[in-house]
C-alpha cells in the first residue's frame, strides 16, 4: 500500500497526468482539498497539469509513509518556484519561493488511493499563503 502513495508523489514531481486514473478509485474524496476547484479525480489531474504548466522546479519529496491495514500515513513537502505571471502581491518579488508540506492518511480500495484526510501548509516567500480560485494563482 505504502508504493500508491510513492506513486503520488512521482506524479507530484512530473508523473504522466493520466497516470492518475490507474493511482485513484474513480470516486476518490479528498476529505482536505488544497484550493478551490474541481474535486475528486478530475480535480486531482487538473491540478497537477497546473503544477507542471505554470511553476517551475517543481519538487516533491516523502519524508515519512508506513501503512496499517488499508490505511497508508505520510509526510510530504514540495518545493518549486511561482513565475511572476501568478504572483500578485506587490510585496513579492517574483519569482516567489514556494514550499508546500502535509502530514495525512490515505484509505486504500481495491490497490488505488480512495481517501485522503491531511491538511497542508502552503507558504509563499515565508509567510503563510493560500491558493485563491481556479486560475487566480496564490494569494497571501
Amino acid at each position: 500500500m505504502a508504493g500508491l502513495v510513492v506513486s503520488w508523489v512521482a506524479l507530484l514531481n512530473g508523473g504522466d497526468p493520466s497516470a492518475v486514473d490507474g493511482l485513484f478509485a474513480e470516486d476518490f474524496v479528498d476529505h482536505d482539498p488544497l484550493g478551490a476547484g474541481p474535486r475528486g479525480v478530475e480535480g486531482l489531474r487538473l491540478g497537477l497539469l497546473a503544477l507542471a504548466d505554470q511553476c517551475e522546479d517543481v519538487r516533491f519529496h516523502l519524508e515519512d509513509c508506513f501503512a496499517v491495514g488499508d490505511r497508508v500515513a505520510y509526510r510530504v513537502y514540495g518545493t518549486w518556484t511561482v513565475p511572476p505571471a501568478l504572483v500578485f502581491q506587490r510585496d513579492l518579488a517574483p519569482p516567489a519561493p514556494v514550499t508546500l508540506s502535509g502530514v495525512g492518511i490515505f484509505r486504500c480500495r481495491a490497490g488505488r488511493l480512495a481517501e485522503r484526510w491531511g491538511p497542508w501548509t502552503l507558504t509563499v516567500d515565508g509567510a503563510p499563503a493560500t491558493l485563491g480560485p481556479a486560475g487566480a494563482g496564490v494569494v497571501r
